[in-house]
């Protein structure tokens, strides 16, 4: 089963020739599942571009059913982990990142560990990969990759700093990644826990009450059974 709000993505999936897949239009904080629905709840790319993560975590937890898993994969650092730095791409680069506030965390990956101990999920494990590791040049494979990144951004960038600094931010962007004297990289979180199975019920211990010979002929009040119990007789 997959979520999406994009119908064309919903679309594609279905078509993908996986058995058994289907689709469901819906968001993260709001999944059309009931309780306990999934063996495994599974997100990649998604809590970055979130304004509130840990209510999309809470639904995925909520829709696992106990003992299940729920994974999380996420990038960190994407974008502004450049060396040797350039102060124009760097500073357009934080200027775009602090209007996209609330659309846009480049370091939710390191912050993945910390949402899912929140939502309660237990036997957390992280590990971590390069993601983009740019060394030099990049090929043409990774540069149109690049490229198409950019022109799907493209509008958000000019509603965060207007035309001139946006092309300015993608024609500094583009060209560094196309230098061969710089190296750009980002990592990749992987974060796994598991819901935790319902409590046993509690056992109830027996209480023996002794009883005088005035007392012997009527029935316990339940205050004298409690007081019993707070005693530990």
């Amino acid at each position: 089963m997959g979520v999406d709000l994009s119908h064309e993505r919903l679309n594609a999936g279905s078509g993908a020739g996986i058995g058994g897949l289907a689709g469901a239009r819906a968001t993260a904080d709001h999944l059309p599942f009931a309780g306990g629905s999934f063996d495994l709840v599974y997100s990649r790319f998604l809590l970055q571009y979130l304004a509130d993560p840990a209510s999309a975590l809470t639904e995925m937890r909520r829709v696992a059913r106990p003992g299940g898993t729920v994974v999380l994969q996420d990038l960190d650092s994407q974008l502004v982990n450049n060396y040797p730095p350039d102060e124009v791409l760097e500073g357009l680069m934080g200027e775009f990142l602090a209007a996209s506030k609330g659309s846009l965390d480049v370091f939710i990956g390191r912050k993945l560990y910390s949402l899912a101990t929140t939502a309660g999920l237990k036997e957390v494990t992280v590990r971590t990969n390069a993601y983009h590791l740019i060394a030099g040049t990049a090929d043409a494979r990774t540069m149109a990759a690049w490229e198409l990144k950019v022109e799907i951004a493209y509008p958000s960038v000019v509603r965060a700093l207007g035309d001139d600094k946006a092309r300015e931010l993608r024609c500094r962007l583009l060209r560094y990644l196309a230098d061969p004297c710089t190296l750009t990289y980002s990592t990749l979180f992987t974060v796994c826990g598991s819901v935790p199975e319902p409590a046993a019920p509690t056992p109830v211990e027996a209480v023996t009450i002794r009883l005088s010979a005035s007392q012997d002929n009527r029935k316990c009040t339940s205050e004298e059974v409690n007081q019993v119990r707070r005693s530990g007789r």
